[in-house]
């Protein structure tokens, strides 16, 4: 049920969140200042993985829950491993089943909450876009005089207050009136700095990010490293725009005059949503003109070693979190048959658990109404075990001789009782033995109690002084 995974899936994401954003800033450490570019590729690594990864608990167990049978001799000895290591209660019991697969008290509110702010952020997004088809339209074409691009690539608003530049498939440059007065040097810089973003796809993927905000728009972990993204984007774009500038410190200083130029005419404000500009955050573009004017820095270039290591620790840290991911048991869905069918319906189970306390009761016509309507046969009731367990610890044979005929599994374990057979060897019941070993019973079958400590039937009976069980078991090719 959808209501029931949705908790589930925005804990997973916040703590998996969590986990990349710290590995990506490790990552992005390991490379040097200057390779901005390389920085945004791992930042994108993570956005990437942030996204992706809690739908990881969809996959499926690398085990079934439940009871596991091993061979672990050559000569078929089997041991059956405790499912209390695996999940809490023993196969049957209502506890036993993932707790995903039962509605979370409030989660449907949950779920409303998160579709209201989807269709919040959505109307965002899209009215922004509506806002930039509008100021497309009414810019007007510029002669760009020589300046490296196509006239119909850049335009200028009347109205507009900072650079920008727009259009996915059709990318266009739109300048504000007053940047036009700021002489060709300062023009030329901004204006390779926004063909750089064209160039690089940059519009393409900051859509995605928005887009993909829209739907997780309750993340935080996903904007902060959206936000790292988008200021290694722009330093990125620095970088391109400084490779035909007279030098790093020309072009910063040609956009701090330009956005003082900006600012002295009219406020600042923000470019529309999902519009790439060169000015952000005016902390932003402080960082940015520093790390062009600082001295010490060298030309970009790629870090290969760095980079190598930063997506191998990215990738490694996404791999551990996706594999810790807890996962979601689905009632009815098709994605996890396997644990549909390891562990039974918690109406099942609770009927079965009824049946359990019919047989001790010797109550056949209470029993075989519960089997009708389908009560789990192989259902454990916690210190009584299975009903075929029940049956044969109460000395109830017919019954026991039922429920197999029924189809009750021999060889199902239950905590406090291990299996049928090796509670009826415990217990020195001859009848039970045989009835269990004709029914194909494992003679060598062992189980841990409690404890942890490993029995079998044979052991059972020698540890009991029941000699006749155990030479029927060593009959029967009981080895251990």
């Amino acid at each position: 049920m959808i209501e029931a995974i949705i908790p589930q899936f925005i804990i997973t994401a916040l703590w998996q969140g969590l986990i990349v954003a710290a590995a990506a800033w490790l990552a992005a450490r390991l490379i040097r200042a200057q390779d901005a570019a390389a920085r945004s590729l791992v930042w994108q690594l993570a956005f990437m993985f942030a996204l992706l990864l809690p739908f990881a608990i969809f996959l499926p167990e690398a085990q079934l829950r439940g009871p596991v049978m091993q061979d672990v001799t050559a000569g078929g000895l089997r041991v059956i491993v405790d499912p209390v290591t695996q999940m809490t209660g023993s196969i049957g019991e209502p506890t036993g089943v993932d707790k995903a697969s039962f509605p979370v008290p409030g989660a449907i509110w949950l779920v409303l909450a998160w579709l209201t702010g989807s269709a919040w952020h959505l109307a965002r997004l899209f009215a922004g876009m509506s806002q930039l088809r509008q100021i497309a339209s009414e810019s007007v074409p510029v002669d760009h005089g020589g300046l490296g691009l196509f006239s119909h690539d850049i335009r200028v608003h009347h109205r507009l207050e900072s650079p920008l530049t727009t259009g996915i498939v059709r990318p266009v440059i739109i300048l504000p009136r007053i940047l036009l007065l700021s002489g060709r040097e300062r023009l030329e810089a901004v204006l390779a700095h926004e063909r750089a973003h064209i160039e690089r796809k940059d519009l393409f993927a900051s859509f995605a990010e928005s887009l993909a905000l829209c739907i997780f728009w309750w993340n935080p972990f996903l904007h902060l490293i959206r936000r790292a993204i988008q200021e290694n984007r722009e330093m990125a774009c620095d970088d391109r725009a400084v490779a035909v500038s007279p030098s790093a410190g020309s072009y910063a200083f040609a956009l701090v005059k330009c956005a003082e130029n900006i600012l002295a005419n009219r406020q600042h404000a923000s470019i529309p949503h999902p519009a790439l500009g060169a000015y952000g955050k005016s902390s932003v573009l402080t960082r940015r003109v520093s790390r062009l004017t600082d001295q010490e820095k060298r030309a970009s270039h790629w870090n290969g070693i760095g980079l190598r290591t930063a997506f191998i620790g990215l990738t490694l840290a996404a791999a551990i979190a996706a594999t810790a991911a807890p996962r979601a048991a689905i009632a009815g869905d098709s994605l996890t048959p396997a644990i549909n069918q390891a562990v039974p319906t918690a109406q099942a189970s609770l009927s079965g658990q009824e049946l359990v306390r019919a047989v001790i009761e010797n109550d056949m016509a209470r029993a075989k109404l519960l089997v009708a309507g389908g009560a789990d046969i192989n259902a454990v009731l916690e210190l009584d075990g299975t009903p075929l367990i029940a049956a044969v610890n109460e000395g109830h044979l017919k019954m026991a001789r039922w429920l197999i005929d029924q189809g009750a599994d021999v060889d199902a374990y239950a905590r406090y009782d291990e299996t049928a057979l090796i509670s009826a060897s415990r217990h020195g019941r001859i009848q039970a033995v045989r009835l269990l070993v004709d029914a194909g019973a494992d003679v060598n079958l062992s189980a841990p109690t409690e404890d942890g400590v490993m029995r079998s039937p044979l052991g059972e009976a020698r540890r009991g002084g029941s000699e006749d069980i155990a030479a029927l078991l060593i009959a029967a090719g009981a080895n251990n």
